[in-house]
């Protein structure tokens, strides 16, 4: 049995429309039609937009796509204990990441001096609701790019995103 599922046809977890399934709904579906049979498979999931919010160090994009590859991973784990509660204990799972993108970092050492904790303050990522695509998508439609950062980030404007960056 063989799924294909255009995975980049989906929009990214912060422009998502409701209608669109999550990563994680698509793997739980795909986990139901192929438990259906006794016969062996192999399913290939990736979350892929992990890695497209990364290239564009877009930090709050990136952000959520990590988290639903751990709803995914959660879908997939239930799996496994399920097929184990079964007695069927004949899966493996491999999970991997082909590379770093974009040198994307949420922390930040504020003494140079000594080895990190890094300090990573989530309210600046976790208010923003929208990605730097959709932001510049637009801004390029013709909207006023203060009124679309405040809408999208919370953010006063452009200018006091910018310097928040910084601190």
């Amino acid at each position: 049995m063989i799924i294909l599922v255009l995975y980049r046809q989906v929009d990214l977890q912060l422009d998502k429309a409701s209608s669109q399934p999550t990563l994680s709904e698509m793997t739980t579906r795909a986990l139901e039609l192929v438990s259906n049979t006794d016969k062996p498979f192999i399913l290939f999931v990736e979350a892929g937009k992990i890695d497209l919010s990364a290239h564009s160090n877009d930090a709050a994009a990136h952000y959520w796509e990590v988290h639903e590859y751990q709803n995914t991973i959660e879908v997939i784990e239930n799996f496994l204990a399920q097929r184990e509660a079964e007695g069927k204990s004949d899966t493996a799972v491999i999970t991997t990441s082909d590379h770093s993108t974009g040198g994307i970092s949420t922390g930040r050492s504020f003494n140079n001096d000594t080895y990190p904790p890094y300090t990573w303050f989530p309210d600046v990522i976790l208010r923003v609701n929208c990605s730097m695509e959709r932001i510049a998508t637009r801004q390029m439609a013709g909207e006023k790019l203060e009124d679309v950062y405040m809408e999208c980030t919370g953010y006063m404007n452009f200018h006091t995103c910018l310097i928040l960056k910084y601190l």
